[in-house]
C-alpha cells in the first residue's frame, strides 16, 4: 500500500535530521526503530528546537503522521505550505509560484494489522544490516569528501531593493504625520519588480490607486510602525469595478500595514479593495478595512456589493490544469467592513485561500461564487474568527454555465459566528447529488455558533438542509453566538500589535 506518501513521510524525517542533528527515532535495534516508526509519534521539532517556529514545526508534524490519511496527500499541497511560510517569514525563494494545495478526500484508514508484518520486517532487516556493514566504509569516504557543486547549480541570492517613504522625517522615535500621497506614489513608480516599499511613519496617509502591471512587490511597514493608507481614488476597470490596488497577474504582499478604502465610488461602479487575475496576493499582519455602509445604499443591488478581493477570469498560457488561477494568503491578518471577502463570480478557473490567525468581520460572506463554470475553491483555515452574519459562503450556478462551483474546505481550531443563516449555501439548477459532489468540509476542532444548518441546497428538485448535529465529524456546535466581535476593538488589537 506504500505510495507518495510513504515517500513525504520520509522526507518528513530527513528535513526532522536536517533540523535536530539526528533522526527523530535514535534509540534501540534496528527492528525496534523501524516498530517506532510504525507505531510511536516523533518528537515534536520545536520540542527540540526550540528556535523552529511554530508554523513549520505544524509542517512538519503534518509530513510525520503515522496515518497517511493525516498526511500531505500530495506533494503540491507541501511545496503550497512551505511557499506561504517563506512568504511569511521573509525568506526570497525563486521559484515558480504554485498556489495552495488541491486539498482531496482522506483515504480511508486501514485496519491495524502489525504483527503478522514481522515475520518479513526480520528477514529485511537481515538483509540491511548485511549490506550496510559491507558499504559502511564507503559510505564514510563518501560522507568525508568535499562536495562539488556545478557552478551553474549554485543557488543565487536575489537582494530586493527597499524604497523607504517617511524615513527621513523619523526623529527622537516619533515621525513626521505631513507623509504625502505623493511620496508614496513615487516610491512605487521608483520600485521595479521584486523590490519592497517601506513604510517608516504612524498614522493614516491618503493615498491614490495602483497597478502593479505584473510586477511582485511588498509594502511593509518599518519594525515598530503602524502605517495605514488611506485610498482616495479608485480606478476604473472592466465588469463595472473600480478598484483601489489591481493586482493582476503580480504578486503583492503586504506586512504591517492597514488598507482602507475612502473614496467615492462612481455611479454604477463596484468598489473593491483588490483586482486579482492570475497574480496572488500575501497579507501578514495587516489590517483589511472597507466601508461600513456601502455608499449610497448600491449594496442593494447584488452586482454593485463592495469586496475586499475580486477575482478576473484570467488563465495564463502554460498553466497546469491542477494548478490554481490565483493564490491569496492571509496570516494573522484582520478583514472589517460589509463587503465580501472573496468574489469569483463568473470565474471557471481555479482559486486556493489560505487563511491563518486573525480573521473576518463583515454582514458578507467570506466566498461568494455567482453563476460561474466550475470554478474551483480551495480553503484552509486556521486559528481565525470569522463573523459572516450573511453566512460564511454562498456558491450559485445557472442554465447558462456547465460546471458547478466546487468547494474544499479544511477548517482547523477556528470560530465561525453566524445569525439565522446557513454556513454554506449551494443554490441553482442541479441535483442534490451534483451539489454533494461539489462540496467538501473537513474540520479539525474548530467551532460552530449561531445557525444550526451547516448546508443549504436549493437546487432543482427541493431545498435540503444538513444540520450540524447530523454530521459524520461531530462539530462543536451552540445555537447561540456567545459574543459578535466589534470592529473598533480589532482595530485597536491591530494597532497594539496583539492577538
Amino acid at each position: 500500500t506504500a505510495d507518495v506518501r510513504s515517500d513525504l513521510y520520509s522526507l518528513g524525517c530527513t528535513m526532522f535530521f536536517m533540523l535536530a542533528g539526528r533522526p527523530p527515532f535514535a534509540d534501540g535495534s534496528m527492528v525496534q526503530k523501524l516498530l517506532q516508526h510504525q507505531q510511536e509519534p516523533p518528537p515534536a521539532i520545536d520540542a527540540v528546537r526550540s528556535d523552529v517556529p511554530r508554523s513549520f514545526a505544524a509542517i512538519l508534524g503534518r509530513l510525520m503522521e503515522k496515518n497517511p490519511a493525516d498526511r500531505y496527500q500530495r506533494p503540491a499541497e507541501l511545496v503550497a505550505d512551505l511557499l506561504a511560510f517563506a512568504d511569511t517569514h521573509g525568506h526570497v525563494v525563486m521559484a515558480q509560484r504554485s498556489a495552495t494545495a488541491t486539498l482531496e478526500p482522506s483515504v480511508p484508514r486501514r485496519p491495524a494489522a502489525r504483527l503478522p508484518w514481522l515475520v518479513p520486517l526480520l528477514g529485511l532487516t537481515a538483509t540491511i544490516g548485511g549490506l550496510w556493514y559491507q558499504a559502511a566504509a564507503a559510505r564514510f569516504r563518501t560522507a568525508t569528501e568535499p562536495l562539488a557543486v556545478p557552478a551553474d547549480a549554485r543557488p543565487v541570492t536575489v537582494t530586493p531593493t527597499v524604497v523607504r517613504v517617511g524615513e527621513s522625517r523619523v526623529t527622537g522615535g516619533s515621525s513626521d504625520a505631513t507623509v504625502t500621497a505623493a511620496e508614496f506614489a513615487a516610491a512605487l513608480q521608483k520600485s521595479s519588480d521584486g523590490d519592497v516599499v517601506e513604510l517608516a511613519f504612524d498614522g493614516v496617509v491618503d493615498v491614490p490607486a495602483f497597478t502593479l502591471a505584473g510586477r511582485r512587490l511588498t509594502v511593509r511597514a518599518t519594525p515598530g510602525r503602524r502605517p495605514s493608507l488611506r485610498f482616495i481614488s479608485l480606478m476604473d476597470q472592466d465588469n463595472g469595478l473600480a478598484a483601489a490596488c489591481d493586482i493582476g497577474t503580480g504578486r503583492l504582499a503586504i506586512e504591517g500595514v492597514a488598507l482602507r478604502m475612502a473614496a467615492d465610488v462612481p455611479a454604477g461602479r463596484r468598489p473593491v479593495l483588490f483586482s486579482l487575475g492570475a497574480g496572488s496576493l500575501v497579507c501578514s499582519d495587516a489590517l483589511l478595512f472597507m466601508p461600513t455602509d456601502p455608499p449610497g445604499g448600491a449594496a442593494s443591488e447584488s452586482e454593485a456589493v463592495p469586496a475586499f478581493v475580486v477575482m478576473q477570469s484570467a488563465e495564463p498560457d502554460g498553466m497546469a490544469e491542477d494548478e490554481p488561477n490565483a493564490s491569496l494568503s492571509l496570516v494573522r491578518t484582520r478583514a472589517c467592513g460589509d463587503a465580501v471577502f472573496l468574489d469569483a463570480t463568473g470565474l471557471s478557473g481555479r482559486i486556493s485561500l489560505a487563511w491563518s490567525g486573525g480573521g473576518m468581520l463583515s454582514s458578507r460572506p467570506l466566498i461568494a461564487v455567482d453563476a460561474a463554470g466550475g470554478a474551483v475553491i480551495e480553503a484552509t483555515l486556521a486559528d481565525a474568527v470569522f463573523a459572516c452574519r450573511d453566512g460564511l459562503v454562498s456558491l450559485r450556478d445557472s442554465p447558462s454555465n456547465t460546471g458547478l462551483p466546487r468547494l474544499t474546505v479544511v477548517a482547523t481550531t477556528c470560530r465561525f459566528l453566524l445569525e439565522d443563516v446557513p454556513l454554506v449555501v449551494q443554490t441553482g439548477i442541479a441535483e442534490p447529488a451534483d451539489y454533494d459532489a461539489a462540496f467538501r468540509w473537513r474540520d479539525e476542532g474548530s467551532r460552530y455558533e449561531g445557525s444550526d444548518v451547516m448546508r443549504r441546497v436549493e437546487g432543482a428538485a427541493e431545498r435540503i438542509d444538513s444540520f450540524f448535529r447530523d454530521q459524520s465529524m461531530a462539530p462543536r456546535h451552540a445555537s447561540r453566538v456567545a459574543s459578535w466581535p466589534e470592529a473598533p476593538a480589532w482595530e485597536a488589537a491591530w494597532e497594539a500589535g496583539s492577538d
